[in-house]
């Protein structure tokens, strides 16, 4: 009797073993999930885990009620985006483990909000520098406030030349800023000024049309120095004020550290035309890209990762033509801009898309953002464009010219565009409506 009693022990143990222990078709509550990528205010992207054990299987995502996409996960992590959404609204996302007709597992339904939509309702100022003598132009702005901003370039006044412009909120006041006539020697003239990166209101770079820079404190400037290797700074950029970015003509690259010019071998012969960097968070990081091309000259273009010491090409496929500007957000969205604007959610993805933003068929010549749903771009004939995340609105009817917009930059409800029309330097001031 004793023996039989036993054995119904054991066997009873193997049977509730085999009830307790996980099915191979029922993978565990941590094994099977769905997380929040990223959002816009029209997309969500969507992170589904599956422990490797259970890979090959059928996942099936619902949004709120219906099904949006079904697909067989081949790796353990997979990000997935559902496009089409409305602003600053909640859906509930739910991904189902399948085995084609039967549903297996289900996460814990995922409440997303989408991101609302910026104001794309702005009134514009323009304004015109210089009178006459010469031709003036401005080729790029930085704000630093709501009541002040720097703008550069070259603007003929009463028979002598100026290169910088300040805005105190309302007018706008002319500077001299002094470089070496010849590097080595002590004269000075104030050539024209071709880029400028604010990192505070008292320390501000300003970049010549040539091979020079100096610092600008609000008030006075300090002695220009002269590059180490000579050649023309198209834009500047920096992470402080011990690590900045000087690109120009000939693929040239700067990078400026303790105190010294060192070179970085950028693997292109065209002209790097803008350099943009940001921090990725997740990477912990500066995320550094720049573009170069010879636009209205030749069709090549160059999209360049930069680090201190080594320069990647990355992959412009299927962009036509050339690119001269780009501003992202790391991790999130990525524009390029020129003949045309392309974007990307990740570096990583494939392919540049520019449906639906062959907006305008003017030539844009710089883009700049605040975030994902807050973006400006401006360009040929006094075009300038916003992004509110959503839609793209063109304010060319207020804004146009006989001549062109070289840079913007936006800060908050601020907009500042500088350019150049026939003979005068050119500015559009855009105020966010309240």
């Amino acid at each position: 009797m004793m023996k039989y009693f036993l054995l119904f022990v054991v066997v009873s143990t193997v049977a509730f073993t085999s009830m307790t222990c996980h099915s191979p078709t029922q993978p565990p509550a941590d094994a099977f999930t769905i997380e929040l990528a990223d959002t816009s205010c029209t997309e969500a992207w969507l992170n589904v885990h599956l422990a490797s054990s259970f890979r090959e299987r059928t996942v099936e995502i619902t949004r709120d009620t219906a099904t949006v996409m079904t697909f067989t996960l081949s790796q353990t992590d997979t990000t997935v985006s559902d496009t089409g959404l409305l602003p600053y609204k909640t859906y509930t996302y739910t991904a189902h483990l399948t085995n084609g007709t039967t549903i297996l597992k289900s996460t814990a339904p995922l409440h997303v909000q989408t991101l609302d939509t910026t104001s794309n309702s702005f009134s514009w100022t323009t304004y015109s520098l210089g009178n006459g003598g010469a031709t003036s132009s401005l080729y790029d702005v930085a704000i630093i406030n709501d009541t002040l901003a720097y703008a550069v370039g070259e603007i003929h006044y009463n028979g002598t030349l100026c290169n910088l412009a300040r805005w105190d909120g309302k007018d706008w006041q002319l500077i001299k800023i002094y470089f070496h006539t010849i590097c080595g020697q002590s004269n000075v003239t104030p050539y024209p000024a071709k880029s400028l990166f604010a990192f505070s209101p008292t320390k501000i770079l300003i970049a010549m049309d040539g091979d020079q820079v100096v610092w600008w404190n609000g008030h006075s400037q300090t002695d220009a120095m002269c590059l180490p290797f000579s050649f023309v700074i198209n834009k500047l950029w920096g992470t402080d004020s011990n690590s900045v970015y000087a690109v120009g003509d000939g693929g040239n690259i700067a990078h400026y550290t303790a105190g010294i010019w060192q070179k970085i071998e950028s693997g292109t012969t065209l002209n790097i035309q803008d350099i943009y960097g940001a921090w990725n968070a997740e990477t912990k990081q500066y995320e550094i890209l720049a573009v170069a091309s010879n636009p209205f000259a030749q069709i090549d273009k160059d999209l360049l990762s930069i680090t201190p010491t080594a320069v990647t090409q990355l992959s412009t496929d299927p962009i036509p033509y050339p690119i001269g500007s780009t501003w992202f957000i790391p991790g999130r969205h990525y524009y390029t801009a020129g003949n045309g604007i392309f974007e990307k959610h990740l570096l990583s993805d494939v392919q540049w898309n520019n449906n639906p933003l062959d907006i305008t068929s003017y030539y844009i010549y710089r883009i700049t953002g605040s975030d994902v749903n807050d973006v400006v771009a401006v360009g040929g004939y006094g075009e300038c464009l916003h992004f509110n995340g959503k839609t793209w609105k063109s304010f060319y009817n207020e804004t146009h010219s006989s001549g062109n917009y070289y840079s913007v930059a936006m800060r908050g409800n601020l907009v500042i565009a500088v350019g150049q029309t026939t003979s005068q330097g050119l500015i559009a001031i855009g105020k966010r409506n309240p």
